[in-house]
C-alpha cells in the first residue's frame, strides 16, 4: 500500500500515515486536488482520444471540476451528480 503520492514537482499530495519517522509534509495545501485533477483530466483524455472524435479540452475540463466538486451526499442525492 502507499504511503504518500509523490507530485511532479516533488510535494507529498497524501501520506495517512503521520508518525516522527514518516511524517505528513504537504507545502502545497491545494496538492491533493491538483493531483486528483491531474488523474481525473488524464482518465477522461485517454477516454477521449481513443474515441476517435474531436477533443474538447474545456468542456472535459468541466466534467473533471463537476466529478471533483461532487458533494459526498448520501446515494439517493442523485440531483448533485455531475454527470
Amino acid at each position: 500500500t502507499a504511503n504518500s503520492i509523490e507530485l511532479l514537482d516533488g510535494e507529498v499530495a497524501a501520506n495517512p500515515v503521520g508518525s516522527a519517522t514518516n511524517p505528513i509534509t504537504i507545502t502545497d495545501p491545494n496538492a491533493q486536488w491538483k493531483e486528483k485533477y491531474r488523474l481525473t483530466m488524464s482518465n477522461l483524455l485517454a477516454a477521449s482520444l481513443q474515441s476517435g472524435k474531436d477533443v474538447d479540452f474545456d468542456q472535459i475540463d468541466g466534467y473533471v471540476r463537476k466529478i471533483l466538486d461532487a458533494s459526498k451526499g448520501s446515494s439517493d442525492d442523485l440531483e448533485d451528480a455531475p454527470f
